[in-house]
């Protein structure tokens, strides 16, 4: 049990050791889905990250510098790891600390809330928020209610301030809104 014995323990150490590791993303190639982590004052080749994939969908969630994430390197060789998860940090933050909401926040302020103790989805945007359907966009509630400065259809004012055309006393209709 001489020297070779004493490597050999030395080499299961070392691997032990780089089995699981925190480390902080060096650098990014999003159109390969890579990253370099730099892991104890070494950085990685290029290592794929998880992907986001259910039955019905597949998500894109493109990493960045500076986030942290849980490397697992198989059999402790650092050749053969992968990223298994991303890790809150101090300079990226969870974005919600309350247990009944789950919400993605985007770098703009953009923030999408659903809250399970009441069912409610909230979407709020720092600029538009587009809904687009390449058939029908339907509306289903006992209650629809729209508030704003103003409300337009094809380009024609159809809020509360708007002003029809041909407008006669008594039980006449009048003309379409001003503007179509």
């Amino acid at each position: 049990m001489g020297r070779d014995h004493d490597i050999d323990t030395a080499d299961l150490h070392r691997r032990a050791g780089n089995m699981l590791r925190v480390g902080t993303i060096a650098a990014v190639d999003h159109d390969r889905a890579r990253v370099r982590v730099a892991v104890a004052g070494r950085t990685s080749a290029w290592l794929p990250w998880p992907a986001d994939v259910g039955r019905n969908f597949v998500s894109w969630r493109p990493l960045r510098p500076g986030q942290q994430v849980l490397v697992a390197a198989p059999s402790g060789d650092p050749a053969n790891a992968v990223i298994v998860q991303t890790l809150y940090s101090g300079a990226l933050p969870a974005p919600d600390t309350d247990p009944e909401a789950d919400v993605i926040r985007f770098d703009d302020g953009t923030t999408i809330t659903y809250r399970s103790d009441d069912h409610t989805l909230t979407i709020d945007t720092t600029r538009a928020l587009v809904l687009r359907a390449a058939e029908t966009l339907r509306i289903e509630a006992p209650h629809v209610e729209i508030t704003g400065q103003s409300l337009t259809h094809n380009g024609v004012n159809v809020g509360a301030d708007h002003v029809h055309t041909d407008v006669k006393p008594g039980p006449a209709n009048t003309g379409p809104p001003a503007g179509a």
